[in-house]
Formats: C-alpha cells, sequence, structure tokens
C-alpha cells in the first residue's frame, strides 16, 4: 500500500489551471498595463497643457519715453514695463503694445520682444531702442499728446512658460 501510495504521487502530474482562471490572469495583467499606460499619458497631457490666464495676469504696468542721442539728434526711446502675475515664469511671448487717441484712433503700434523673460510674480521693463524701431521723433503723435489723452492696449497672442506650458489667444 505504501508503494502504491507513492506510485501514484509520484505519478501525478500538477493540475493545470482552468482555462478561465487562466484568462483572468491574463485580464488583469493588461489592465494593470493599461493602467500604467494611461498615467504615462495623463502626465504628458498635464506637462502640454494650455494655460487660460484671466486678462489682468499679464499686464502693461506702464510706459513712458526716454530721450536717446543718437548722432546729433535726440530722440525718444518708448520703454514699456511688463508685470507677470502668473504662478509661473514666462519665457517667451509674442504681443503687441497698441497706442490709440481718445477716439480709438491708431497712433502707434509695437511689437515686444518675443525672448522676453520675466519671473513669476516680477515686472520687466522692455526698453526701446533703434534696434527694435521703438526710437521716435519729437514730432511723432505720441510725443505731442498729452499722456492721458492716449491709451495703450496690450495684446497677447502666444505665451510660453517656463514649464513649456503655451497659452495660445488663438485657441481662446
Amino acid at each position: 500500500m505504501k508503494y502504491a501510495l507513492l506510485l501514484i504521487l509520484c505519478c501525478m502530474r500538477p493540475v493545470s489551471a482552468d482555462p478561465l482562471e487562466q484568462r483572468i490572469i491574463q485580464l488583469e495583467q493588461e489592465v494593470t498595463l493599461l493602467k500604467q499606460q494611461i498615467e504615462g499619458l495623463n502626465a504628458t497631457v498635464q506637462k502640454t497643457q494650455t494655460v487660460t490666464p484671466n486678462h489682468l495676469n499679464i499686464i502693461l504696468s506702464r510706459w513712458y519715453f526716454r530721450a536717446e542721442k543718437v548722432k546729433f539728434n535726440t530722440y525718444y526711446a518708448l520703454d514699456i514695463e511688463l508685470t507677470n502675475n502668473f504662478d509661473k515664469g514666462i519665457k517667451e511671448i509674442d504681443a503687441r503694445v497698441k497706442f490709440s487717441d481718445l477716439f480709438g484712433g491708431l497712433l502707434y503700434s509695437v511689437a515686444l520682444g518675443k525672448q522676453i523673460q520675466i519671473a513669476a510674480g516680477q515686472t520687466l521693463v522692455d526698453k526701446g531702442t533703434q534696434a527694435n524701431q521703438r526710437l521716435i521723433a519729437e514730432q511723432h503723435p505720441l510725443k505731442r499728446l498729452n499722456e492721458r489723452d492716449i491709451k495703450a492696449e496690450l495684446n497677447v497672442r502666444k505665451i510660453v512658460f517656463d514649464d513649456d506650458s503655451v497659452w495660445d489667444a488663438a485657441s481662446q
């Protein structure tokens, strides 16, 4: 009897799992893999997600003229001060400042330097130079009018932040 029991134990093969159990195990592994892929995609989407600012997050703090000598003439450089009220820094900006009179007539429009970098909560002055075409003569309408009679409007088309997220006016 001992030998028969030993013979039976030796000859027994491990019983294979039920095909249904195997399929359940395979499905659980696939679900785990899919969860990992979704988490990776969510992380990527959050990194490239567009930011929707309110209109007060980047503001034109002020603008002013500064006398600048070029050869024998005096011109006036138009300096523009911007404040970044976002909770992250600005790496690049595509924007213009439009100056108009009290009736809304366009007096002048200038582009800001694209490579302006403004840390979160900080203010930066984009200085006018001959290279960025922000030197004006004394006879220019901006210089002749009183500053309170001039409306300056900041028009932002696109902002790239330090974390490479992008705000685009076209998508708003």
